[in-house]
């Protein structure tokens, strides 16, 4: 029988295909998109409606909302956009992100090798555009790969009564949830990839094995929320003004998105169960996804009336000492 280090492996490095994945098909959307992305980012921002569509679909694009934010930091690093043009980006990069959890919860995953096998195939071939859609193919492959590895390890270890008793306190507090979902969407740097871990430990539900409920899960998204602006507020260390403030309302965004969530949790709970019943099979994955979506849809309805005092709240937080701002000369490296 595998042991309790076999599982863990089998978590851990399901975590790191995952993880591998998207980045390597953020990656190859980046390269095949090109600089087209920058410009078009520059050229289409000036209202904050068209920043957040512009956002959204970048995002469903190169699928990582952190990839659009350090993105756009890195344009307001070198002074090609402004602040009140990214807020528009981070909010639309909050939707997009909500895409990936829907495809992995789509009925798609058991093909995983074979978007590798493909993806590999296109990788041999030299023309560059073939060659990036292998990589976003391998990436996705890689990403329902390592979900399903991580899955395998997660099932026995979920039939436990530590886990049982862990998940049971995450259901009876939703402090905790949150703090964990911020702690490891954090770490390991993408919302994503804590979202299909959660959709995963929500689905065993339906295999018998008493994982995590509802109650348990939805707080952990809304700290999901959090973790994930501290890529923006890491590509904004060392950066100008702009940047640094662009950083502060990210955050600001999604903890007042949280926060909100977790004033009415108890309603949002009742909706989102009853979209399960209504639409969806009992403990679907896709529930999740919808959880996440709701709750970003909904804030950018809501805080898209606030964007002024947002702004102003992040220059009173983030002062500019005035020195005027003063594009730095090359974008940086680190950013691209």
């Amino acid at each position: 029988a595998a042991t309790f280090s076999d599982n863990l492996m089998l978590i851990f490095g399901g975590l790191a295909l995952f993880l591998f994945g998207i980045t390597l098909m953020s990656d190859s959307l980046k390269a095949a998109a090109g600089n087209r992305l920058k410009s078009i980012i520059e050229k289409t921002t000036n209202t904050p409606l068209k920043g957040i569509f512009v956002g959204i679909i970048m995002t469903v694009l190169i699928q990582s909302s952190s990839g659009t934010t350090a993105l756009m930091i890195g344009l307001l690093r070198a002074g090609l956009m402004t602040l009140p043009q990214s807020v528009g980006i981070i909010m639309g990069a909050n939707i997009g992100t909500t895409v990936t959890a829907f495809i992995i919860g789509l009925p798609i995953a058991k093909y995983g090798l074979a978007f590798i096998f493909v993806g590999v195939m296109m990788s041999f071939i030299k023309k560059n555009k073939i060659n990036f859609y292998g990589g976003v193919l391998l990436g996705l492959g890689m990403l329902f790969v390592g979900l399903e590895t991580m899955s395998s390890g997660l099932k026995p270890l979920a039939a436990t009564t530590t886990a049982a008793n862990m998940f049971n306190t995450f259901s009876q507090n939703w402090f905790l949830g949150t703090l964990f979902g911020t702690a490891f969407t954090a770490i390991v740097q993408s919302s994503s990839a804590a979202i299909g871990v959660l959709q995963k430990l929500y689905a065993l539900n339906a295999e018998g094995i008493q994982s995590i409920t509802l109650n348990g899960a939805v707080p952990i998204l809304l700290g999901a929320n959090i973790g994930t602006t501290i890529t923006a507020f890491l590509a904004s260390i060392g950066g100008n003004i702009e940047s640094k403030r662009a950083a502060v309302v990210h955050v600001m965004f999604n903890v007042i998105s949280a926060l909100f969530f977790l004033v009415i949790l108890f309603p949002y709970e009742a909706i989102v169960q009853w979209v399960e019943t209504r639409f969806l099979k009992p403990f679907s994955m896709l529930t999740i996804a919808f959880a996440h979506a709701f709750q970003n849809i909904t804030m950018n309805f809501i805080l898209f009336f606030f964007i002024k005092p947002m702004i102003s709240a992040a220059k009173f937080i983030v002062k500019d000492k005035g020195n005027k701002l003063i594009p730095e000369k090359m974008i940086d490296e680190k950013l691209i």
